[in-house]
């Protein structure tokens, strides 16, 4: 049996509290335990169940402000928005790739979306197309409109993973739709 390295535990207890954050137990502003009493609770150090709250702050799932208490967050696709955002805007060639990511796995949300129907992202989808009629020309109206269709569609999958992998890809399709819509030679069936 392979011993019980710090890394390894710290992994261990960061995937416990995990856990928990994603079946519910703890819900997204609620406060997690001390350092201490997770330690207590998980039967290792105090750096250890730092390491792990440490982990969780990363990965974004988790707030720590210095001297205060952490707290779960929303389960978001914050950290990848961010990643991604760094990537498209490095070269065009990301960029280029990122678009064709998204393309590939939107066509298969789209596929699940149109299957399962789920209301609240069918009345997203709606408010959306309605807010790109009205910011037909206007760049940066129509980007956050067409942002905003894509996220109902995901929303429509009822599918909570579909849901952060979208507000991953938010970073892509902005960048993606400001070029588009910088050109100066758009024309009014362009934008439709």
């Amino acid at each position: 049996a392979k011993l019980a390295t710090p890394s390894r535990l710290a992994d261990s207890v960061s995937d416990a509290i995990a856990a928990a954050l994603f079946d519910g137990r703890i819900a997204p502003g609620e406060p997690l335990p001390p350092e201490g009493e997770i330690a207590r609770e998980f039967g290792v150090s105090k750096p250890i169940a730092r390491e792990a709250l440490r982990q969780l702050t990363s990965a974004g799932l988790v707030s720590t402000q210095q001297g205060k208490v952490a707290r779960a967050k929303a389960l978001n696709g914050e950290p990848l928005e961010k990643i991604y955002g760094y990537a498209v805007r490095s070269s065009l060639k990301r960029l280029q790739e990122a678009n064709e990511m998204r393309r590939v796995i939107e066509t298969g949300i789209a596929r699940l979306a149109a299957e399962r129907r789920v209301k609240a992202g069918l009345a997203t989808m709606e408010r959306a197309l309605e807010e790109m009629r009205e910011g037909l020309g206007d760049p940066a109206a129509f980007t956050e409109a067409d942002i905003l269709f894509h996220m109902g569609m995901a929303v429509a999958t009822g599918n909570s993973m579909i849901r952060v992998q979208m507000e991953g890809m938010r970073s892509v399709q902005r960048e993606v739709s400001e070029l588009f819509s910088q050109r100066s030679n758009r024309s009014k069936s362009d934008w439709q």
